[in-house]
């Protein structure tokens, strides 16, 4: 009669076959081992499952990891929400990104600074583009579509909204 209960635990790199799901136990046990042998049985499946579940987790830290050392994970990072207007209640958040300040901008409204990104934004949309279709390739994606451009207006609402007023906090005019 098999068991599921090994001879030699051996815990290594390859870990467990998949056929070896049930190991066996030796050809001679007693009625006090049969009487335990599906507890056995049970604690055995559970090492197996954490044991799984130990390599899952070193996997997953490996590729966040790998996430993280990606030029455009800083920005990715960033984003609160996909189309995030300000409405969804993160006020003075700590964003770890913002706009870079500019000279001209010491003598700015927030609204003008505002019609400066939107500006900028518009010269970066071909390269945001070209970024959106390089991940959405990398993700096995058909169809990767880029919003359009933020308006100043609403720019500078979400600003008062969601950062104080600071237009500079504003990120996604391209998105």
């Amino acid at each position: 009669s098999k068991s599921s209960i090994p001879k030699n635990i051996v815990a290594d790199e390859t870990f467990w076959e998949e056929d070896q799901i049930i190991a066996p136990l030796p050809s001679s046990h007693s009625s006090v081992e049969k009487k335990f042998e599906t507890a056995v049985t049970s604690a055995w499946a559970f090492f197996r499952f954490i044991d799984g579940l130990m390599f899952d987790s070193r996997l997953y830290d490996y590729k966040f990891q790998q996430l993280q050392d990606d030029p455009l994970y800083p920005y990715l990072n960033s984003l609160v929400g996909i189309a995030d207007g300000g409405e969804d209640g993160y006020i003075n958040e700590n964003k770890r990104i913002m706009q870079k300040p500019k000279k001209e901008y010491m003598n700015q409204s927030p609204l003008r600074i505002c019609h400066s990104l939107a500006r900028e934004a518009v010269a970066a949309l071909p390269k945001l583009q070209v970024i959106c279709a390089d991940i959405g390739g990398r993700l096995g994606m058909q169809t990767i579509a880029v919003g359009p451009i933020k308006k100043p207006t609403a720019a500078l609402l979400k600003s008062e909204r969601k950062y104080d007023g600071n237009p500079l906090l504003v990120t996604d005019y391209c998105r």
